[in-house]
């Protein structure tokens, strides 16, 4: 797991330090599955109606996934963004070999 490359940021709020070590170990696994060398940053504000959260991973070539959250509770807020960037890392997965021979190939003529 890369923790250098994982960025948590809680505002209106301070997490148990249970609530921090699960997130940190979900968000690791997740980073895992983006593009080599990005950076994976989360940040969840406490409201009034409840929690909204931004994941956002950065790629070394420019690329970026974002989603956002709002729920209840942490758990939800999670889930939510989490399945967002899943879908669109395999969607960047499917892809990306077909993108960079495209664009070599534009190159080439």
């Amino acid at each position: 797991m890369i923790t250098n490359n994982l960025k948590l940021q809680f505002k209106g709020f301070s997490p148990s330090e249970f609530t921090e070590r699960y997130l940190h170990g979900k968000f690791g696994l997740l980073l895992e599955e983006a593009p080599y060398g990005s950076v994976l940053k989360v940040t969840y504000r406490k409201e009034n109606e409840g929690y909204k959260g931004l994941l956002v991973i950065c790629a070394k070539r420019g690329k970026k996934f974002v989603s956002f959250g709002f729920g209840d509770n942490l758990k939800v807020v999670t889930q939510e963004m989490m399945e967002k960037i899943k879908q669109q890392l395999s969607s960047w997965k499917a892809r990306r070999f077909n993108d960079e021979v495209s664009y070599g190939e534009t190159n080439l003529a």
